[in-house]
């Protein structure tokens, strides 16, 4: 009897080390991931500050702010049509890269608006950036 629990014990133990192993995997893919999505955002941030009329950023501000939102409305229009498309297409490496452009672009609308609305709101508010010389 104590045999047959030994060799009942031992695979619940290993399903138990997997399940925890597993559970630490996935937080350290979601540690890395939430590190490039931090370096990502930055590194576009810092792109906008530096080529997007840096010496005026009310306009700066404003032209990120219209920027992102007709690249919005332009992943609108187009969402639907690459839905269909993509319910009649066989090929998954072209279907991940189109997958992978709109959530690029999506990436864009998002930065671009939350930047915008955030230095509008800094110049309004008067904090933040300095006004331009």
């Amino acid at each position: 009897m104590a045999a047959a629990m030994a060799s009942v014990a031992r695979p619940m133990s290993e399903t138990r080390l997997t399940a925890r192993c597993t559970i630490y995997c996935d937080w350290l893919v979601s540690l890395i991931i939430a590190t490039g999505v931090v370096f990502a955002w930055r590194g576009a941030w810092n792109i906008c500050d530096s080529l997007l009329l840096p010496q005026q950023p009310l306009w700066s501000a404003a032209a990120r702010l219209i920027g992102g939102s007709v690249l919005f409305v332009v992943a609108c229009v187009i969402q639907p049509s690459l839905a269909a498309w993509a319910r009649h297409h066989e090929r998954t490496r072209c279907l991940w890269l189109v997958d992978a452009l709109y959530t690029y672009l999506s990436f864009w609308v998002s930065m671009l608006t939350w930047n915008g609305v955030w230095y509008i709101y800094d110049q309004v508010v008067g904090i933040g950036l300095a006004p331009a010389p």
